[in-house]
């Protein structure tokens, strides 16, 4: 008689908390998303969006949030 091998298979899903998660409960933190990206991850609909991770620095993280920061400044203080 042949043997069956049965394989493993690794299904990674990554979990994305947001400000009101629950704590992880000792589960490996893989990422986090920069400041300046939350509005748009909040606007991602479940099963239709695509979500691309790329590794960054915390200074060019804050440098993005700044710019727009900046930007949303402009767009609600009106100029006389």
């Amino acid at each position: 008689m042949g043997k069956c091998q049965q394989k493993k298979v690794w299904l990674f899903v990554h979990a994305i908390m947001m400000a009101d998660c629950p704590t992880t409960g000792g589960y490996p933190k893989s990422g986090t998303v920069v400041s300046a990206d939350l509005a748009l991850l909040a606007q991602c609909v479940l099963n239709k969006s695509r979500i691309r991770f790329r590794e960054t620095t915390v200074p060019k993280a804050q440098k993005k949030y700044r710019v727009l920061m900046s930007g949303l400044s402009k767009s609600i203080i009106e100029e006389d």
